[in-house]
């Protein structure tokens, strides 16, 4: 059974470094993981980490090179 949090592009891109715009305009850069069963996603940064579930997310780009 499918986990009403987990979204197709973003389960492709865990584990890679990716830019994520928000609904509420803010982007954050970082390496995207899981954070576990019905608990979203994290983004670990360069200043902390952030922590979300897929419908806060307006974009999603996969970053390349460093």
């Amino acid at each position: 059974m499918k986990n009403c949090h987990e979204d197709e592009k973003l389960q492709a891109a865990v584990g890679k470094r990716v830019r994520i715009t928000f609904f509420d305009g803010k982007a954050s850069e970082g390496i995207l993981q899981v954070m576990g069963m019905n608990n979203g996603y994290k983004l670990e940064c360069p200043e902390g980490s952030v922590r979300f579930y897929k419908t806060h997310v307006k974009k999603l780009e996969i970053r390349y090179g460093g």
